[in-house]
């Protein structure tokens, strides 16, 4: 018996592993919905956003501010600044 090798029909998914639009492609680079991207720029709970007027880590305006400042840390210990 000969085994003939052929190509997807019409309307047949060829299921190419490659496929640059495939939905479910776990290394597209560009995938918007990606939780774990690092360098989200848009991220609300960046502990360090540079940008962040509310950041108590840094400094205020430098006039000497001497408002308590509450910080609850990841253990759920509250701090006083």
């Amino acid at each position: 018996m000969s085994s003939i090798l052929r190509g997807p029909r019409d309307g047949e998914d060829p299921e190419d592993p490659e496929d640059p639009e495939d939905p479910e492609d776990p290394e597209d680079p560009e995938d918007p919905e990606d939780p774990e991207d690092p360098e989200d720029p848009e991220d609300p709970e960046d502990p360090e956003d540079p940008e962040d007027p509310e950041d108590p880590v840094s400094g205020g305006s430098g006039s000497g501010d001497q408002r308590n400042r509450t910080q609850v840390t990841k253990n759920n210990r509250t701090l006083t600044c």
